[in-house]
């Protein structure tokens, strides 16, 4: 449970099932707290009972009986929307403040990252606390976690598209800002879409197991001798690359591939993924990480004709950045057609490239335009 007066939200740990039959939204509740303890979970402020960990040797907050929860939680009167706080709108993950959460929020202008691919939570999908992550993204790029109850009424439902605005309560856990929805059919604006199915995309690779239908191939020539692999990494589930091998920069050309995808009967066509770059040469970030995509590849990326699809690259060290809905050139459009990500690194500079959540679907998107690199420049401003 979380209450929220006007000095700030806490969360009341009870280990019961149906909390909400007692304590609907809006129910003021009188807390004995003679008997209880405070503390943190997670680096969440939270109030319960004594629990000691026979395992890791120490005390921590636990979670009260049912029992114990019905004399010290105390329900103050009836229960009333207009007893609820009026939330505080958030605009941007830069509003949000750890001191500011169990309390209740409205994200604005917000859109679901895995919509309409993916419904809430499915059960296959919950972890050890029996929920799924979903992420909802601001307008200025910032995501926060929206996380959801694989028993929810609406675990199953599709994650809806478009921009709107989400109300629910925002919570705390290692860093990590947690945002719950309370009533499916009230916290979410009207501008959403809703989906009845979840789309089955033209082609889609998370890289959580292995590179799927992806394949790694290396070319050499004159003045590139050495190969390295893209591989998947158990520890970040994702595909990597890097030509830093045995210590020592490589220079290598190294084609992350995909199958054949089936773009003869779509009006146009997008693709996206995730993706971190750390150690790079900012200078050349876009010519070393390059999305390309052909009609003619025959299994030797050297022999195939690539055009590059330019797309917002950033080195944000080993931190994910999304690239959007990157529009796939029109003349490809009715094609049967390959993509690939090219990494390049030289002698001296190997950047670590990884991906993840690779996707290639129907739909518009955007191209972008990248910067030129000016063959010289100097800044003499402190001259």
């Amino acid at each position: 449970l979380v209450i929220q007066d006007a000095t700030g939200g806490i969360q009341l740990n009870v280990a019961g099932k149906g909390q909400h039959i007692y304590y609907p939204l809006g129910q003021k509740v009188v807390v004995k707290c003679d008997s209880l303890f405070i503390g943190g979970y997670g680096k969440a402020a939270q109030i319960g009972v004594d629990y000691f960990n026979a395992t890791k040797k120490y005390h921590t907050v636990g979670r009260m009986s049912q029992s114990k929860a019905s004399v010290v939680l105390i329900p103050d009167g009836a229960a009333s929307t207009s007893n609820l706080p009026a939330p505080k709108e958030i605009t941007k993950y830069s509003d949000l403040k750890v001191y500011e959460t169990n309390s209740l929020v409205t994200l604005k202008n917000v859109s679901f990252d895995d919509s309409p691919y993916k419904t809430f939570a499915p059960e296959a999908e919950q972890d050890g606390g029996y929920a799924v992550d979903r992420n909802v993204t601001f307008a200025e790029g910032g995501y926060v976690v929206v996380r959801t109850s694989s028993y929810a009424n609406f675990a199953n439902m599709v994650l809806p598209g478009g921009t709107g605005d989400l109300t629910g309560v925002m919570g705390y856990y290692n860093g990590t800002y947690q945002f719950v929805i309370r009533d499916f059919t009230k916290d979410l604006g009207s501008t959403f879409t809703q989906y009845d199915k979840v789309r089955v995309p033209l082609y889609s690779e998370t890289f959580a197991t292995s590179l799927g239908q992806m394949t790694s191939k290396s070319v050499t020539n004159a003045s590139v001798s050495d190969k390295a692999d893209w591989t998947h990494s158990s520890s970040y589930n994702c595909a990597l690359v890097s030509g830093y091998i045995d210590k020592t920069n490589k220079a290598i050309i190294s084609y992350l591939v995909s199958p054949t995808v089936d773009l003869t009967s779509v009006k146009n066509a997008f693709v996206s993924f995730e993706s971190a770059i750390n150690y790079a040469n900012t200078a050349n970030l876009a010519y070393m990480h390059q999305l390309l995509i052909s009609d003619n590849y025959s299994g030797d990326p050297a022999t195939a004709t690539w055009t590059v699809i330019p797309f917002d690259v950033q080195s944000k060290g080993f931190t994910f950045f999304k690239t959007g809905k990157v529009a796939i050139p029109t003349t490809y459009i009715g094609k049967k057609v390959t993509l690939a990500l090219r990494y390049k690194s030289t002698t001296a500079k190997a950047s670590t490239w990884e991906v993840r959540n690779f996707l290639v679907d129907e739909g518009e998107g955007s191209t972008y335009t990248l910067p030129e690199i000016p063959i010289y420049s100097n800044s003499l401003l402190n001259d």
